[in-house]
């Protein structure tokens, strides 16, 4: 230790006054001081900038939140019309096991309103989602007039009816004399078409629910 203090240079400390000393003590401290201020300040203001960016984040995922919960009842609305509408269908539908018996009630239509049942036909339907495409092919004659009130017959009887590959072949019409004049009746009509209606599968939206969800797995 003492060899220590013999080596320092006392005879330039001599002229250093304690002013200078002093001056020398407060810049080292103003330094660290500086240097501690800005260390500090850099932390807390990137600790600051986090937080105001975590409170960004967090006000957006509110409003997102707030936007769902103000959705919510408007989709409850929406489910609940397009469950209206879905029903409505159904009930236009036909039941598998009605099928046969508006079939014969098809042929007794026509037998009574003096139609010619040339060919009456249940194909077998297409599957598609919930419901059965099921067609029937019609070959009737009769006159005109007749057959067309045959065809509505058909479209209220089945429901969701649609007409497919139709043929209409006018036959000649029948001359007759009533009291020396010539009467014309209309004479008969050959019409070929396929009628579709569409049976609810019940139970069917349930099963492509499950086939989406395991879709998804």
């Amino acid at each position: 230790m003492e060899k220590l203090f013999d080596k320092l240079p006392y005879d330039d400390l001599e002229g250093v006054q304690f002013t200078h000393l002093l001056a020398g003590a407060i810049g080292a401290g103003l330094l660290l001081f500086v240097i501690y201020f800005f260390t500090l300040y850099s932390a807390t203001h990137t600790e600051f900038e986090l937080l105001v960016k975590e409170k960004e984040v967090a006000e957006r995922t509110l409003k997102r939140y707030k936007a769902t919960v103000a959705k919510k009842e408007l989709v409850a609305k929406k489910l609940t019309r397009i469950r209206g509408q879905f029903d409505a269908y159904k009930k236009q539908m036909p039941d598998q096991n009605e099928i046969p018996n508006l079939v014969q009630k098809i042929a007794t239509f026509g037998k009574y309103r003096k139609i010619k049942m040339v060919a009456l036909t249940l194909g077998e339907g297409a599957v598609g989602g919930f419901y059965k495409e099921i067609p029937l092919e019609v070959h009737i004659l009769g006159d005109l007039w007749v057959v067309l009130d045959f065809i509505e017959y058909i479209q209220n009887l089945l429901r969701l009816v649609s007409f497919d590959n139709m043929a209409l072949q006018g036959l000649n019409p029948e001359r007759k004399k009533t009291g020396g004049a010539r009467l014309v009746i209309p004479g008969s009509v050959n019409m070929t078409f396929t009628a579709k209606t569409y049976s609810y599968l019940e139970g069917a939206e349930n099963k492509l629910g499950e086939k989406k969800k395991k879709g998804k797995k």
